[in-house]
């Protein structure tokens, strides 16, 4: 057991706290984005919470705003997929990726490139095309509202102020809490 662990099981702790209280008052979820530099394990992180809070019968949505290192799809693209305990068969997953099931059909934009700064206007549309979707899907789906969504971001963020104002952006149209 490592500290990273320890701190990856409270966080989910908490969060799961958040969930109950989400479904009892009919509100959202936690809604939290993981940011950091490169290769500091943001990917990891955003895989281990999904994970716990499937294995405990929730549907977050796993939004992958990487386009270097996308989860979810292919490098070049962005995407969110609404996860749940068929997405941790590994029968499903070591073929295709995300289970075939029509709840858990991810919505993927191609981004294009592997860097943000190609296209900042480009990203901003899709995070906000990504967004509404989303929210259109909560008003329908208690469960999932109450579940939230695991935001996985670039390390590019930490390249300055494109970068940044990227990043502050995502997290306005998201409604990061």
């Amino acid at each position: 057991e490592t500290n990273a662990n320890v701190a990856y099981v409270n966080t989910h702790a908490q969060l799961e706290a958040l969930r109950d209280e989400a479904l009892q008052q009919q509100s959202d979820g936690p809604r939290v984005m993981i940011v950091g530099p490169p290769e500091s394990g943001k990917s990891s992180l955003a895989r281990v919470l999904v994970a716990y809070a499937t294995k405990l019968g929730r549907c977050p949505f796993w939004v992958d705003l990487d386009p270097a290192d996308n989860a979810i799809s292919v490098p070049g693209s962005i995407g969110v997929a609404p996860m749940d305990q068929s997405a941790l068969r590994v029968e499903t997953m070591a073929s295709t990726g995300l289970p075939p099931s029509s709840t858990a059909a991810p919505l993927l934009l191609w981004y294009g490139h592997t860097t943000l700064s190609k296209h900042p206007d480009l990203f901003q549309a899709q995070v906000s095309a990504l967004s509404e979707k989303m929210e259109r899907r909560f008003q329908q789906d208690p469960d999932a509202r109450a579940s939230g969504m695991i935001v996985n971001t670039n390390g590019a963020v930490h390249d300055g102020e494109d970068g940044f104002q990227l990043l502050l952006h995502a997290i306005q149209a998201l409604k990061i809490s």
